[in-house]
């Protein structure tokens, strides 16, 4: 397997990962796999000491796989909506003549180039050719990277954006799953929590323990608080996941935008040199 192949596989399995592990633990689905994993196993009996079958691991990379390109699928769609609200896509914002990924000398240089490898027609400043006309020059640019086998480190950066692009998605995912829960008629303690309270040492993690305690303060007593909802932990931290991880898909567009356009300018200004 190439290297670029692996990388696009993670790109596709992480996320997939965590959104068919997120909703699954969200879910009462999860409750019978925990329920296996508590049993006591054919080979020593020993309780608590669980196991996953190759099967079922298999089964788990295989719906993560699929569930992965199906976020990839909506990530893509969503990224549509993304990038013109915070200035357009990285590769379309290096022509803007404000734009902070080149120095001058490189833009100079980058012009030298479209025009010599590319045959793009005499222009002052990158912003002059149309955008419809620059995406065309962008995949050209692309193409001619690739060709000259000067692709790899823009493809890593391409990859790990993919992965956290679906990553952001599936936080998501996962969150909207985790509000859907608040419709039930009646809200129930999180499965793994369940399972993990009945096959506890009791006394020390499980055992039945009251809706509420209270203390004394002075002559009156003073119910404690209520614990927060579980739910609410979850979707807290998701979000945050969610945010961490829309911010470092920016991070890497802009790094895949400059990294490609450095290794376009170190090509030879005759395309038939290489």
């Amino acid at each position: 397997m190439k290297d670029f192949d692996l990388y696009e596989f993670a790109g596709v399995l992480v996320p997939g990962i965590i959104g068919t592990l997120g909703i699954l633990v969200m879910s009462e689905t999860f409750q019978g796999l925990l329920s296996r994993l508590s049993a006591a196993t054919p080979q020593t009996g020993a309780e608590g000491a669980g196991f996953l079958s190759v099967g079922d691991l298999g089964l788990l990379v295989i719906a993560s796989y699929i569930a992965g390109h199906l976020i990839q699928a909506f990530a893509i769609w969503i990224e549509k909506f993304y990038w013109p609200r915070v200035g357009g896509r990285p590769t379309d914002r290096i022509r803007l003549d404000h734009q902070q990924y080149l120095t001058a000398k490189q833009i100079e240089l980058l012009k030298a180039r479209l025009q010599s490898r590319l045959g793009v027609p005499t222009f002052n400043r990158l912003s002059d050719i149309a955008i419809s006309d620059w995406k065309a020059i962008v995949r050209q640019v692309i193409v001619a990277v690739e060709a000259a086998g000067r692709s790899r480190r823009v493809d890593i950066f391409s990859a790990y954006h993919q992965m956290f692009r679906g990553m952001t998605v599936a936080f998501l995912l996962i969150i909207l799953y985790t509000v859907s829960t608040f419709f039930e008629a009646k809200p129930q303690a999180p499965p793994a929590l369940a399972v993990w309270q009945q096959t506890a040492t009791a006394g020390l993690i499980a055992g039945e323990m009251p809706a509420s305690e209270s203390t004394t303060v002075g002559d009156r007593e003073t119910p404690d608080r209520q614990p927060v909802d579980y739910r609410l932990r979850a979707i807290l931290t998701l979000g945050v996941a969610s945010l961490l991880a829309r911010y470092r898909l920016h991070s890497f567009g802009n790094y895949y935008a400059r990294e490609l356009f450095l290794q376009f300018i170190e090509l030879e200004a005759d395309p038939k040199a290489t």
